[in-house]
């Protein structure tokens, strides 16, 4: 394969955000006619997360090689940097490949007029990145490999409610890693209160909160053990079922997470609801950095 026909992606962090760096790779590589090749070398080197997307549907084969970032280091950067002032390409440093790092959190405009050969290194967290191939995102991210009864129980229960609604509370690393913790925050009891209230009012028939946490007794301690409430939690080493479910429902409060904006994204329903948080990050990070292309058209933040 000639390498400029190829758009890579450098994929890194857990399911949730390997999700948004295919997405953004694969809208690229479509709309530039270009193949898609996943560089999976960061996993090699920090052992936390593993790849996970051949849960789904998605076709793009793995990079033979690590990927042209692997020569960035502080002589290469002064390199770069140089070549910037000059107004010269930088394509030379990187043995011809264009080398795209997100240099924010936001939608980055400059996106659009990238060409392969290209390399993607950022976490591309916006629907604005992959939106003209949204229902092709949607079909690729559908699970290919056979479901666990826990899943399958769980979706039947949803699938009988009168009007299923997600819950995402999300603690795990978001407590246990102070690194973490001090970059994303969580979300706290009054959000969810305001959520479940606003929650309440949008929903056309009687809701069934469907609660996904890696922390149900912190779970239970916020909503309580009402009938109308079920709570899921899912097996941690197959993440995409508890996508799918949140998917499957047609109301859904998010956490400041990847993955519960997924399981709403996905959602097909017209008439569904999304409730997320307008404090994505801890209030120190959050000063840094925008985090308005996060949310979708529609959506609403409290």
């Amino acid at each position: 394969m000639r390498p400029d026909q190829v758009v890579s992606v450098e994929l890194q962090g857990g399911l949730g955000n390997q999700m948004f760096e295919y997405a953004a790779g694969h809208a690229l590589a479509r709309r530039t006619g270009a193949t898609l090749q996943l560089d999976l070398s960061h996993f090699a080197r920090f052992d936390k997360r593993r790849y996970e997307l051949d849960c789904f549907k998605v076709p793009a084969p793995i990079a033979p090689e690590p990927s042209p970032t692997r020569w960035r280091g502080l002589a290469h950067a002064m390199a770069v940097r140089a070549c910037k002032v000059a107004g010269l390409s930088t394509r030379a440093l990187h043995g011809g490949w264009n080398v795209y790092i997100e240099p924010s959190f936001h939608y980055d405009t400059a996106f659009d007029a990238l060409t392969p050969p290209v390399h993607l290194h950022g976490y591309f967290q916006s629907e604005a990145f992959f939106r003209p191939v949204a229902d092709e995102v949607r079909q690729l991210f559908t699970i290919r490999v056979p479901t666990s009864q826990a899943h399958d129980t769980a979706r039947e229960k949803i699938a009988a409610a009168a009007w299923p609604t997600s819950i995402h509370v999300r603690r795990g690393d978001y407590i246990a890693e102070k690194n973490v913790l001090a970059v994303h925050g969580i979300c706290d009891e009054a959000y969810y209160r305001a959520a479940l209230a606003l929650g309440e009012r949008l929903c056309p028939k009687p809701p069934t909160w469907f609660v996904f946490s890696d922390d149900i007794p912190r779970a239970r301690e916020l909503f309580g053990d009402g009938q109308n409430f079920v709570y899921l939690c899912g097996d941690p080493a197959r993440p995409w079922e508890d996508i799918a479910l949140m998917a499957a429902c047609r109301g859904h409060v998010i956490a400041n997470s990847s993955f519960s904006w997924w399981g709403a994204w996905l959602d097909p329903h017209p008439d569904k609801w999304v409730i997320a948080p307008r404090q994505w990050f801890a209030q120190a990070h959050l000063r840094k950095v925008s985090t308005a292309d996060i949310y979708c058209p529609g959506w609403i933040t409290l």
